[in-house]
């Protein structure tokens, strides 16, 4: 899957589970654990993104929940089928 395939390129937000999640939120979620958990980062630069992280953990939750969800309509997670495969 793309990320237009979940939000096209002329929507910048959606609504999962009453959560508003912006285009680039899981990004910058991402980019921010990158910082946090860098070895060179300051005790004040991992503080702040710490601080960071935990107010956007509602967004990532609620993708989360609204992938959970669909994934048990459409039947097993296909990543343990292939595990279970090998």
């Amino acid at each position: 899957m793309r990320a237009e395939d979940i939000l096209p390129d002329d929507i910048d937000q959606a609504d999962y589970n009453g959560v508003t999640v912006r285009k680039g939120s899981i990004a910058a979620f991402l980019a921010t654990a990158a910082v946090f958990t860098d070895i060179g980062a300051t005790a004040e630069a991992r503080a702040r993104r710490e601080r960071d992280m935990i107010t956007a953990m509602p967004v990532l939750y609620a993708v989360v929940c609204s992938m959970s969800r669909a994934a048990q309509r459409n039947g097993p997670c296909r990543c343990r089928r292939a595990q279970a495969s090998r």
